[in-house]
């Protein structure tokens, strides 16, 4: 009745139905009516407890403090007892929650002086045992030779070891009386367990740390529960480098610290190191095909004053006062030097200014490109299917096991790589532009998600599309004869239809375009009149059209991204995690205006932006920090 009247004195608003249905000014039946609320609040060392005064739903009256504060007897006499006694239980808990770590901490504290003793009276005795000295006797050997079969230490591998590294993870056992290291030398994306004991566990407790590079001397022996079915008992380390601070990149990382920090994030993602193993498998096995077929390997320039592909998607720069571009193909350079190397292919660094949102564009990605002379179109296309079902069967034969661990999904019979590899879907299936367009529109496949305005022929069929076709498909697809002004310049035109061009996009299951090639307009008449057609100057193009001067002959080729052939092997939807660092410039957008936050800089990382309308993609965007506005919008998902 007390706590009533001062509140009501304080001005407190009670709603005018409240005081007809109760008489705030006697008091007597709202205060029989009065319920108490005990509600602690845990999670923290000191528990914060909140007593609360109600009646029905309206809260007049409630205060809180710490149960380890001491309460005042104006706040007890507000308590019910079963409150009050609820509140002394809970200090007692708390007051016995801190003794307890006191007790701790002053224990650990004990110990670690006692270590340190102990450290430093044996620290200066610390030396290259007997055994040791004779550096002779331990064999240099990485890791990736010591895989074998569990329970099979052959004489093969030797049994002492010099193993050169970096420290992936340590485990202490008994504080300085056992300890685990795990050694990651690159060579290999398992990690080899080395056990020390004794005293140099000691030393090993206080000197080593994640991320340092060491010389381990050790012999092998064989243990089911470790990796390889063996593990290294370490005689003596050296600390080749140190660690100035503690290395906090981990699996658990926040996002924007592992984008920010991606060049120390790829030592702890084991996934991220299978990529670029698998990246550089890729590049040798393309590289061992066309060594195989007689091609010749050139390393043509990236500085160019020339254009490919169009001038809208060129990187401009400035060349000691002259204008000069990126590269986006080395193709006309392939083929000045077809009449001295015959069949030649390059593997460089192309370049285009898109500001696409596909997870399958770079602006900057890995070119493969093939030419070859005294070949017609149907040569191409053999030649180019020979190359894939290759590759993918050398690839398979001898990364089969780094496959499996990234994306045991490929090994499933029914899918598209297992077929190349068992022969199936031979020859590719073949289907002209307009084909596809008919496919489309008959399979309901439409250009924009949002209408059902069908496919027309001149239309681009772009990502979405053309991945939903070759999924109903379900098997590789050679989309050939494409119209001639959808097409670069150079591109011959069909012999039967003149409108039409002897081009060709390798599509793939889950990847979509792959590959892209045509046949190469090989008549000087013909080439001057395709520069006149596309209002290109051919002067800054003699040298390219010199060649049509000098006994020309019938050549073709073609161009694929190695990033985007990655993701037909690879558990992955997008290019960019198939790259190891990027630093480049996005813009953030939905497509009916709705958000807009410029352009941001991102790394090697992509994050979707969904606006959940009918629950279909309206934006897409690579992103290093997300606004506040998109993390607290309900109409958006991450």
């Amino acid at each position: 009745r007390r706590h009533i009247k001062s509140l009501h004195k304080s001005s407190l608003k009670v709603s005018p139905t409240l005081q007809r249905t109760f008489n705030i000014s006697s008091c007597s039946s709202l205060f029989q009516r009065q319920k108490h609320r005990y509600s602690p609040s845990r999670g923290t060392s000191k528990n914060i407890l909140s007593f609360d005064c109600f009646h029905g739903r309206r809260n007049f009256h409630s205060f809180s403090f710490q149960s380890n504060e001491t309460v005042s007897q104006e706040h007890t006499a507000d308590l019910s007892k079963s409150q009050l006694k609820k509140l002394q239980r809970q200090q007692w808990k708390d007051q016995q929650k801190q003794e307890k770590e006191r007790q701790q901490q002053e224990k650990e504290a004990k110990e670690h002086e006692e270590h340190m003793e102990m450290y430093e009276r044996v620290r200066g005795k610390w030396t290259e045992p007997d055994n040791v000295r004779d550096k002779q006797s331990y064999e240099a050997t990485k890791l990736k030779h010591l895989r074998a079969t569990k329970g099979d230490l052959s004489s093969s591998h030797p049994q002492r070891l010099l193993l050169h590294g970096w420290i992936q993870n340590l485990r202490n056992h008994g504080r300085g009386k056992l300890l685990f290291l795990e050694l990651r030398d690159g060579s290999t994306n398992q990690h080899l367990q080395c056990v020390i004991v004794d005293d140099l566990a000691l030393r090993a407790h206080y000197e080593l740390k994640s991320e340092q590079s060491v010389r381990v001397y050790g012999s092998l022996v064989e243990n089911e529960k470790a990796p390889y079915g063996r593990e290294v008992h370490v005689e003596y380390f050296d600390i080749i480098g140190n660690v100035s601070e503690v290395f906090s990149v981990n699996q658990d990382t926040k996002v924007d610290v592992s984008i920010r920090d991606r060049h120390l994030f790829i030592r702890e993602s084991k996934r991220m190191a299978s990529v670029l193993k698998f990246r550089s498998l890729l590049l040798d096995s393309l590289r061992r095909y066309y060594l195989s077929v007689d091609h010749h390997e050139v390393t043509p320039p990236t500085l160019v004053q020339t254009e490919v592909e169009g001038g809208s998607t060129l990187f401009a720069l400035d060349y000691f006062g002259e204008p000069a571009y990126l590269t986006q193909s080395s193709q006309l350079y392939l083929e000045s030097v077809l009449p001295v190397l015959g069949d030649v292919f390059c593997i460089a660094q192309s370049y285009r200014a898109e500001k696409s949102q596909t997870p399958r564009h770079l602006a900057e990605y890995t070119h493969v490109e093939v030419e070859r002379a005294f070949i017609d179109f149907n040569d191409l296309l053999n030649s180019m299917e020979d190359m894939v079902r290759w590759v993918v069967k050398d690839v398979f034969e001898r990364g089969g096991s780094l496959l499996q661990e990234v994306n045991p999904e490929i090994f499933e019979p029914d899918h598209f790589m297992q077929k190349l590899l068992h022969g199936e879907s031979k020859p590719f299936k073949r289907m002209t532009y307009h084909e596809c367009i008919q496919f489309c529109n008959e399979n309901n496949i439409y250009p924009n998600e949002d209408s059902t305005e069908p496919f027309k022929i001149g239309d681009d069929i772009t990502d979405r599309p053309e991945r939903e076709m070759i999924k109903l498909i379900g098997e590789p697809v050679f989309m050939i004869h494409f119209p001639a002004d959808m097409k670069a310049f150079y591109m011959q035109k069909c012999p039967q239809d003149v409108t039409l061009t002897e081009s060709v996009d390798l599509l793939l299951p889950g990847v979509g375009e792959a590959i892209g090639g045509s046949m190469r307009i090989w008549q000087q008449e013909e080439l001057e009149a395709a520069f006149k057609r596309e209002h290109i100057d051919p002067a800054p193009y003699y040298w390219y059209t010199d060649q049509r001067k000098y006994g020309s002959v019938p050549h073709g080729g073609y161009g694929l991204g190695l990033e985007r052939l990655m993701i037909g092997s690879w558990d992955c939807h997008t290019s960019e995690k198939l790259v190891c660092i990027q630093d480049i410039w996005a813009e953030l957008r939905l497509d009916q205006g709705q958000l807009n936050v410029g352009r941001i800089e991102v790394g090697c990382f992509m994050i979707l932006v969904a606006h959940m309308n009918g629950g279909k993609r309206t934006g897409l965007g690579r992103v290093n920090d997300i606004p506040a506005p998109i993390l607290h919008d309900p109409q958006c998902t991450l």
